[in-house]
């Protein structure tokens, strides 16, 4: 149902399109057509990147044309989430920082936010922990200052990637489940999902193959109603981990191979280079030798082409495994020290300890924003006081000069009934018909007590 609704949506969308009439001349019927052409784009980036890549590059035109830079920005951040979701590390990040630069421009806050964060899906996507936990965090700070809240649960989502690749688990779970909280609580289903995954990961690195495994089925019963091509591709490649895990490499094999064909579908570079390493493992402990050397060299190719370290590292420790199975000592050698070298650029100790400074100034950053919002809502809140205290003394002020005008025109409204009385009673002393009708004495001191 949840697929349908998402389909429902691009085919509003398609409509919206076909019936902006540009011919007019309208800057503002221009305008809305980036925006349809963006927000389509945006929708199929992860089921059709491709499609998604040539709308994006209609929108970033007919942008460019208006000179419509909020337009241009937006085109340019899903461009990158184009190139990014098949691995195309390099374009994605010049796509993000060249949006990023109108953002700033225009301050666009939210946009900004966003680009910060795909920034970091880069580094972190290259092996860079350090400067993708940086970007994440600068992220958090944004997205947190504009309360938006999906947003702040997709940067808990991001950083607790990092601490789960860092092999800090109990921190990066801590994270996914605050993520979870919030998706669930503003109906993120697609947020929903990717934390079932994430959550799902901890429990097979804690070897709980059973309670990963339900995870992971939750979170691909969610992808496939709402047709997330990626996101199914993915959840077959977990899947397939926790078989490989449970020494049924033929299950595991199964859905390795499922997950491959979508994500050749869609191109998807970084995730084939992966899957391709978790085939070649499985041919190797099946003895299918030059079947896993096939699979193993195409992902670490791959890998190199894309310059993500974390798959090289992978390769090559399967690369070592491999040659070491077939007694060939030497080659498996020489894997395993590029593999170890590898590692050790990527995890090193100083490495580890930017990450523990990166999350304090963060939160010092944080507790800084908080009191200096604290201060100036004190602020605020004596000004207005002090304009409640001016306003309340020229009210008590003004209600003094009406209470005295009301004495005087009352003195003054009894003055005159006790002249027009005194001259009634002169004209019937004469035998005259009197000349004012007056009020009893009574009624004017009732009057007189209801004004008080």
């Amino acid at each position: 149902m949840v697929r349908a609704m998402a389909d429902d949506n691009i085919k509003d969308l398609e409509k919206r399109l076909t019936g902006l009439d540009l011919e007019s001349g309208e800057n503002t019927t221009a305008c809305e057509k980036v925006k349809v052409l963006n927000e389509l784009a945006y929708a199929l980036y992860r089921s059709d990147p491709e499609k998604a890549e040539s709308y994006c590059g209609q929108g970033l035109s007919l942008a460019e044309s208006l000179g419509y830079e909020k337009g241009c920005a937006e085109s340019q951040l899903i461009l990158g989430i184009t190139y990014w979701v098949r691995g195309d590390y390099s374009k994605a990040l010049e796509f993000y920082t060249e949006s990023l630069k109108i953002c700033e421009k225009i301050d666009d806050k939210k946009c900004a936010a966003s680009c910060y964060s795909n920034i970091g899906l880069v580094h972190k996507s290259r092996g860079d922990y350090d400067r993708a936990l940086e970007f994440h965090y600068k992220a958090l700070k944004a997205k947190e200052e504009i309360d938006d809240k999906s947003g702040i649960a997709k940067c808990y989502n991001n950083i607790g990637i990092i601490y789960d690749e860092r092999n800090d688990y109990g921190q990066a779970l801590e994270y996914y489940i605050k993520a979870l909280n919030i998706f669930t609580e503003i109906d993120d289903k697609q947020g929903v999902a990717f934390s079932y995954n994430n959550i799902g990961i901890i429990f097979e690195t804690r070897k709980e193959y059973d309670q990963a495994l339900a995870y992971y089925l939750k979170s691909l019963r969610i992808k496939e109603d709402i047709g997330d091509k990626n996101g199914i591709a993915d959840s077959y490649a977990n899947i397939g981990d926790i078989y490989s895990e449970r020494g049924d490499e033929n299950h595991a094999l199964k859905y390795y191979l499922k997950a491959l064909t979508i994500f050749e579908e869609i191109d998807n570079k970084r995730e084939i280079a992966d899957v391709n390493n978790n085939i070649g493992y499985v041919y190797t402990l099946l003895g299918k030798y030059d079947s896993a050397l096939t699979y193993l060299l195409k992902g670490l190719q791959i890998a190199e082409e894309i310059g993500v370290k974390q798959l090289e590292i992978s390769s090559c420790k399967h690369l070592s495994g491999l040659y070491e199975a077939q007694a060939d000592f030497q080659q498996a050698l020489a894997f395993f020290r590029r593999y170890s070298e590898l590692k050790e650029k990527v995890f090193s100790e100083e490495s580890a300890e930017k990450v523990a400074q990166i999350q304090v100034k963060y939160e010092t950053e944080k507790n800084e924003w908080k009191a200096e919002i604290y201060r100036l809502r004190n602020v605020e809140l004596e000004a207005e006081i002090a304009e409640r205290k001016e306003t309340e003394d020229a009210l008590r002020s003004s209600v003094c000069d009406l209470s005295r005008f009301n004495h005087l025109a009352v003195k003054r409204e009894l003055r005159m009934i006790e002249l027009k009385h005194e001259v009634n009673e002169l004209l019937r002393s004469k035998g005259l018909e009197e000349k004012y009708k007056t009020p009893i004495p009574e009624d004017i001191e009732s009057e007189k007590e209801n004004k008080k």
